[in-house]
């Protein structure tokens, strides 16, 4: 038997975490600008607002993008890179789409170069992407510690960009962000995240590197999931919840989920993020900015 589990991105868990998010930026060298890139729900309820004014009174200047819904399109990543220009680093807090846009513009704002330029491993992707700081509000894609980015091209088909260049430096898991969400939407994402470990730690491929996360991660959200439903104002579950998922993006996870089971391009390491603002459509994900499914593969 023989894997690989390769290195994952600094992450920092904590109830109310993400009010270090200045502190957090400053930490990085040379950052005056930054692009946030957050879910249009979240950008309305005021949260795109406190966090640009926190970050202006560090000194750092900051633009966003928030015109996309559901899965991420070539349109939405362009209009994206173009917001970009002149940004140091790329933030990312929403759900999954909101996560694979910003991974990718931190690239191909640093390159110049088009998305479709790295689709399907077309070309290598920058040696010195953008720097990027992940906060996940959705369980089950993952996607703030895995190096696989999903969009939709120009035709409507789904593609995907892979590589260790495309990794978060920092993930942010605030399990404060919880409360607020309704119990039935708590437990569709519970369910989503323990699927997702269900398969990682099934499927023909899987291994035991795989198995050790997926395991421990099924036995967090069965003892915890009940009590987060039922009372969302009792932080401990939750946290439970979003911390035991926090697992490597590792080439040879994505590897053992490469099976029947899932679909085609859902190549994602598994990792129940953290149960926020909306849960993931019953395809892949769901935008925060809708109680509703937007779209699903």
């Amino acid at each position: 038997m023989s894997f690989s589990i390769s290195a994952i991105p600094d992450i920092r868990f904590g109830d109310g975490a993400l009010s270090d998010l200045p502190a957090a930026v400053k930490s990085f060298d040379g950052v005056g600008a930054v692009l946030l890139v957050i879910d249009a729900f979240l950008a309305q309820s005021g949260l795109a607002g406190k966090i640009s004014a926190e970050l202006a009174e560090a000194g750092v200047m900051t633009q966003v993008f928030s015109d996309f819904s559901g899965e991420p399109k070539l349109a939405h990543l362009q209009a994206a890179i173009q917001v970009a220009e002149g940004a140091d680093m790329v933030i990312g807090i929403g759900g999954g789409s909101a996560l694979d846009i910003a991974k990718i513009v931190a690239c191909c704002a640093a390159s110049g170069e088009d998305p479709m330029h790295y689709a399907l491993a077309a070309n290598p992707l920058p040696k010195n992407p953008l720097k990027k700081i992940m906060v996940p509000t959705t369980a089950g894609t993952g996607s703030e510690t895995s190096a696989t980015n999903i969009f939709a091209g120009p035709e409507g088909k789904k593609l995907w960009i892979w590589g260790p260049e495309t990794k978060a430096d920092l993930v942010i898991l605030d399990a404060a962000l919880t409360k607020t969400l309704p119990a039935n939407l708590t437990a569709w994402c519970g369910l989503d995240a323990f699927i997702h470990a269900f398969e990682a730690a099934t499927n023909r491929n899987t291994h035991r590197g795989a198995q050790f996360y997926a395991h421990q991660a099924l036995r967090l959200i069965t003892g915890a999931l009940e009590t987060a439903v039922k009372q969302p104002d009792d932080i401990a579950p939750v946290a439970m919840c979003c911390s035991g998922p926090a697992l490597p993006a590792s080439p040879s996870t994505i590897a053992a989920r490469r099976s029947p089971i899932m679909s085609a391009m859902r190549w994602r390491v598994w990792r129940p993020s953290i149960m926020v603002l909306r849960p993931r459509s019953a395809s892949r994900r769901r935008s925060a900015g809708s109680s509703k499914p937007i779209h699903q593969s």
